[in-house]
C-alpha cells in the first residue's frame, strides 16, 4: 500500500527554507557593510552550504542586493568580494596582476596544504572495514 505523497507540503516547506537561506545570506551581507565578504565567508557568516551561496548569489546581485566588490587573492585563486547594495560589478581583469606574483613554490606550498588537509579529513574519518583491517 501506497503512503499518501503531499508534493505540494513538500515543495512549500523547500520554498520556506530557501527563503530563509536566501534572506541570512542578505542579512550576512548587510552586516558585514562597505567590507564584504568573499563566499567562503558567507558560507561561514550567513550558516550556509557553499553550493547554497553559488545558487542564490546571481539572482541576489541581479535584484541589486549586492555587487561585485574586489577581487582578492586566496592562495593562488581571485576570489571575489560582494557587497550589499547596488553598484558596479569590479571586473576580474583587473586585479589579474596579483595572479602574476604567484610563484611554483606558492603552488607547491598550496597542494602541500590542500593534500594534507586531505589526508587529515580521511585519518578523522577512516574506519576500518575488515577485522584484520583493525589491528591496532
Amino acid at each position: 500500500m501506497a503512503k499518501n505523497f503531499n508534493a505540494a507540503g513538500m515543495k512549500a516547506a523547500n520554498e520556506k527554507k530557501r527563503e530563509a537561506a536566501r534572506n541570512a545570506i542578505i542579512t550576512a551581507l548587510r552586516a558585514a557593510g562597505s567590507k564584504g565578504l568573499t563566499q567562503r565567508d558567507l558560507v561561514v557568516a550567513a550558516n550556509v552550504s557553499d553550493h547554497t551561496v553559488r545558487a542564490h548569489m546571481p539572482s541576489i546581485r541581479a535584484e541589486g542586493h549586492a555587487h561585485v566588490g574586489p577581487w582578492e587573492l586566496h592562495g593562488t585563486k581571485l576570489m571575489p568580494t560582494y557587497i550589499y547594495g547596488p553598484g558596479v560589478d569590479a571586473k576580474r581583469d583587473d586585479y589579474m596582476h596579483l595572479l602574476a606574483d604567484i610563484t611554483i613554490v606558492d603552488v607547491e606550498r598550496e597542494a602541500r596544504r590542500e593534500a594534507e588537509r586531505r589526508h587529515q579529513k580521511r585519518q578523522r574519518d577512516w574506519k576500518p572495514r575488515r577485522a584484520e583491517a583493525a589491528w591496532f
